[in-house]
């Protein structure tokens, strides 16, 4: 497993914690989002349950999880998404750059982002 992959699987895991200690904060959202990592080719499916937990991840490549229905997808690089969860990139920032591109609801991804611990 390359640097970059591991780090993603750990972005992912630390995503998930951050997630679920703040399940309150994403009470009764229960969709799916996907997190696509460019420089990659990983792609990660994560479901919350009504409940503000996560209640599946599922990892593949962006070719194999395209079905999935999702109601926001982000695509960036792990450095990005790094960068995002440790407070050292601004999102809207990143957005205007071009650094993340965003399909799906916007709204419903503001809604999400202080269970990320981003609001």
């Amino acid at each position: 497993m390359t640097e970059k992959k591991k780090l993603a699987d750990d972005l992912i895991r630390n995503v998930t914690k951050k997630i679920n200690d703040n399940a309150e904060k994403s009470k009764g959202w229960g969709k799916a989002l996907k997190l696509v990592f460019t420089d990659i080719d990983s792609t990660y499916w994560m479901k919350l349950s009504m409940d503000g937990t996560v209640e599946t991840v599922e990892k593949g490549s962006s070719t194999e999880l395209q079905t999935k229905e999702a109601v926001a997808t982000l695509e960036m690089t792990t450095d990005t998404f790094a960068g995002l969860l440790n407070g050292s990139v601004s999102p809207v920032g990143a957005f205007l750059k071009g650094a993340i591109k965003i399909k799906g609801s916007i709204d419903a991804l503001m809604k999400l982002a202080s269970a990320f611990g981003m609001g």
